[in-house]
């Protein structure tokens, strides 16, 4: 994956453009995007032969309901695969953003990396298993603050831990804890003119509240904000993971001494015990100080990728370096002109913050103490040998201590490449760099089929359109069909009826099989629905009922005799049990069609036969007597069947 290249799959420039907007569109004009990689070719050739081939299985063997139920999942399986191709480059691009600004970091700059760590479940040394369960876990947010003291020097880190005993992950706990942050810096490195955050894509980060917070931050404490860059979303682990995992096993050590960890102030302390973690300035708070924030809103916030600061106005970009960017100046916004900055309420001690900046270094020969990166202890190998492997996805280097790979992660660039190559690789590479030497001297002609190879292969390369790799809007939702959300709202009532409710995921898979009164399939594979989408139609149903009826909800009280209650109600629930296990229990239901109620009505004639078969067989009910292909005897045998539901009984 380069930034510039004349293979379209290949191309960042080309695949990160927005071919609809100038502001976020580089141009290639030095290059067109006609050459082919064989490797890339060779996935869209396999995915077409396996669509081909789910086509052309035999109906004699397969049925029609497998063969859409296949070509749905294949679909499914496309679009991520194809999903996962693109965040693959988009994950380079924006990783190039952290380097960039790492190369331009001096004695007055910092780059932050911010995010908040998973939940710490409170622990006790000695713990009994009714402890375990319902643990409330503690907030606590990592901030890694990145600084080269000189060009010749390497880089220096800090991090700061900000460990709260309740509270929410929103962006105004956010934005205080920037100010905090810019605070604290100021207090260790005077000389601090200008930051650079980088952040993953919670909400709490990609808002227009936190977006504009940040600039207001660095105002407070006479600090410039330069950039605040977005990695794209799942795009790997970053530093704050790594220094959370570092404090995890100093609270562990702790743990183990014979102490409690059960709250934020005995979190802070761990963190504290044994001389501290190198280079970590804990701040144990207590709330958020703020005053009414307004909410403010920046049209497309969920595309952008990389905001640039000015005095009076900022430049965004959907991807890192591609286009001039959209210009938004901050008059527009109609921001307040008295807009404060959320604070902290710390409750630490002044030792606390006594952290100072740890040089970041690996492990080498000190006879040789300039030499490059992977030269020495830190060596990275192509061949695996290597001890440490770096996990970032394409990456080939390998290192043979620990140190020197999490230098790697930290400040070094990953190096790509094949992970395995061909003997036809070798010969093809072997034989173009034998060429090129030779290529001036060869005289050209002009063919029709050298014309014709070349209008064939433009021809290929054009089912990747520019911005091909962008993220798709959130905006572009498809609307359900009147037949989706009769048979998903028939599905989710006979599920409140009665109490036997379907998950998603076998509703997805029912409607594949789903037929109507005829017998006839009701969907085809492109009316099938995924998991998520059902999900989301049966949340807007239980809300709808839950704002319905909320006033009719009856809360139980608490009865004195609590163990007589326990009793009665284990009582029932195996009566109801047995009873659901040797009565049918009302109503009596086959996939979207409530039989109790076609019964009474006297619709069951409406079904098919081959459909009256298969509830019968579904329910036990013999049918091997039967010879005639008529509904009579099988709506006999079903009613029969349907008589013995608690409806009929009352």
């Amino acid at each position: 994956m380069c930034k510039t290249s004349s293979v379209p799959d290949h191309c960042r420039q080309y695949a990160l453009s927005d071919p609809l907007d100038r502001d976020y569109q580089s141009s290639c004009d030095d290059h067109t995007h006609q050459a082919i990689c064989d490797r890339c070719e060779e996935l869209t050739t396999v995915l077409q032969e396996i669509e081909e081939a789910i086509r052309k299985m035999p109906t004699h063997s397969v049925s029609e309901d497998t063969t859409q139920e296949l070509l749905f999942v294949f679909d499914q399986t496309k679009n991520n695969i194809l999903a996962w191709k693109a965040h693959l480059l988009r994950s380079v691009n924006q990783d190039e953003a952290r380097l960039d600004v790492l190369d331009a970091l001096d004695e007055f700059s910092v780059l932050l990396v911010q995010d908040w760590a998973m939940k710490f479940l409170p622990r006790k040394y000695r713990e009994s298993q009714s402890d375990w369960f319902g643990k409330r876990g503690l907030s606590w947010y990592i901030t890694v603050a990145t600084r080269r003291q000189s060009p010749d020097r390497g880089f220096e880190m800090m991090t700061f831990a900000h460990v709260f005993q309740s509270g929410s992950q929103d962006s105004l706990t956010v934005q205080a804890i920037m100010s905090d942050v810019l605070g604290k810096l100021k207090e260790v490195m005077p000389t601090l003119r200008s930051v650079y955050y980088r952040q993953d894509n919670a909400g709490c980060y990609r808002s227009g509240s936190t977006i504009l917070g940040a600039v207001k931050a660095g105002e407070a404490h006479g600090i410039t904000v330069r950039r605040l860059d977005f990695s794209d979303p799942q795009g790997g682990k970053g530093a704050c993971d790594r220094k959370a995992a570092t404090i995890k096993a100093h609270i562990k050590v702790h743990l183990n001494e014979g102490h409690d960890v059960e709250t934020a102030s005995q979190m802070a302390d761990a963190m504290h015990s044994s001389g501290g973690v190198p280079g970590l300035c804990v701040r144990l708070c207590d709330r958020v100080v703020s005053s009414p924030v307004p909410q403010i809103k920046l049209d497309g916030v969920s595309t952008i990728a990389n905001v640039e600061y000015s005095d009076t106005f900022m430049r965004v970009w959907k991807a890192y370096g591609m286009g001039p960017g959209k210009k938004i100046t901050f008059s527009k916004l109609n921001l307040p002109a008295d807009l404060q900055t959320a604070s902290l309420s710390p409750r630490c001690s002044a030792e606390a913050i006594s952290a100072q900046f740890c040089t970041v270094k690996s492990r080498r020969a000190a006879s040789n103490p300039s030499a490059p990166e992977g030269k020495v202890h830190g060596i990275p190998s192509t061949s695996g040998s290597g001890l440490y492997p770096c996990p970032e996805e394409g990456c080939i280097k390998s290192y043979q201590r620990f140190s020197s790979l999490q230098n790697h992660l930290d400040c070094g660039r990953h190096v790509r490449s094949l992970e395995q190559e061909s003997m036809i690789d070798k010969a093809v590479r072997g034989y173009a760099a034998r060429l090129e030497g030779q290529f001036a001297g060869v005289p050209q002609f002009e063919d029709r089929a050298g014309a014709g190879r070349e209008a064939q292969s433009t021809a290929q390369q054009t089912t990747l359109l520019m911005g091909w790799a962008l993220k798709s809007s959130q905006g572009g939702k498809t609307r359900f069909s009147d037949k989706q959300r009769d048979y998903l709202t028939s599905k989710f009532q006979i599920g409140e009826e009665t109490g036997q409710k379907a998950s998603p995921a076998q509703v997805s898979r029912l409607m594949m099989t789903a037929k109507d009164a005829s017998g006839n399939r009701m969907f085809s594979s492109s009316e099938f629905l995924t998991v998520q989408q059902i999900t989301s139609f049966f949340s807007r149903l239980a809300s709808k009922r839950s704002l319905a009826g909320h006033l009719d909800i009856q809360v139980a009280t608490d009865d004195e005799d609590g163990e007589a209650e326990v009793n009665e109600a284990a009582f029932q629930e195996l009566s109801d049990y047995v009873m659901a296990n040797i009565l049918p229990t009302h109503p009596i239901c086959y996939d979207s069609f409530n039989l109790c109620h076609l019964m009474s009505k006297s619709k069951l004639s409406t079904l098919a036969v081959k459909l009256l078969k298969e509830i019968c067989d579904h329910y036990g009910i013999s049918t091997e007597d039967i010879t005639s292909r008529r509904k009579a005897p099988y709506i006999e045998r079903l009613e029969g069947f349907l008589k013995q539901c608690d409806c009929c009984r009352t």
